[in-house]
């Protein structure tokens, strides 16, 4: 797709794909009743980053870059444990779920020293280690949110964001509008290795009658 094109590459995904708790986040708000603007404090949130992109890469990332134009109907991989089958015996033993057995059977019709039997259990246990070894690696970054006071991890923050009330019950009842135009902006920071990255983001709000 072109790459000015703002929905080029753009995916959707619920939140709960990966994350079963809440995402959070405490802040700062200032209110300026003259100009109808609100500004929001920087500030991180409660977001379990290695899950999320566990499941990017898992869920996202391979099927696309695995995925065979000329063999559309093969076996997704959308895992790390059939990113590794695929490797050690070739995509269709996804089919069938028959990865070690075929492997096995490849490696010993090579050679005499090792039997089918041992090649399956060092197959599987291949997988099952490989695939915890990966999850663990990302995993790991779930142990801090981002912090303002450091710097660290994704951090956002809001400024000269439009609010508006529609129904003169004195409530907020929009926070931006749904039109990008009108929509407001995150100042958002994510730091990775100690490098602050800058990324751009859009939001708006609507309160819940």
């Amino acid at each position: 797709c072109n790459p000015k094109d703002p929905a080029c590459g753009k995916k959707t995904f619920n939140i709960e794909a990966f994350q079963s708790d809440a995402v959070v986040g405490q802040f700062d708000l200032w209110r300026d009743a003259l100009l109808s603007q609100i500004k929001i404090g920087q500030h991180a949130l409660k977001v379990k980053w290695g899950a999320l992109i566990n499941y990017i890469v898992q869920k996202q990332l391979l099927p696309a870059i695995t995925f065979d134009p000329k063999n559309p109907n093969a076996p997704a991989i959308d895992s790390y444990a059939k990113l590794i089958k695929s490797l050690l015996a070739g995509k269709q033993c996804l089919v069938k779920d028959s990865c070690c057995a075929d492997f096995a059977k490849q490696m010993a019709a090579k050679q005499s020293l090792m039997k089918e039997g041992f090649l399956t259990t060092t197959c599987e246990t291949l997988i099952t280690l490989g695939t915890a070894f990966l999850e663990a690696q990302l995993n790991q970054l779930d142990g801090t949110t981002g912090d303002p006071s450091k710097g660290s991890g994704l951090l956002l923050a809001a400024d000269k964001c439009p609010i508006f009330e529609t129904n003169q019950d004195q409530l907020i009842d929009t926070i931006g509008g749904t039109s990008i135009k009108d929509q407001c902006l995150w100042d958002m920071t994510l730091t990775i290795g100690g490098k602050p990255n800058k990324i751009k983001g859009i939001f708006y709000a609507v309160r819940q009658q």
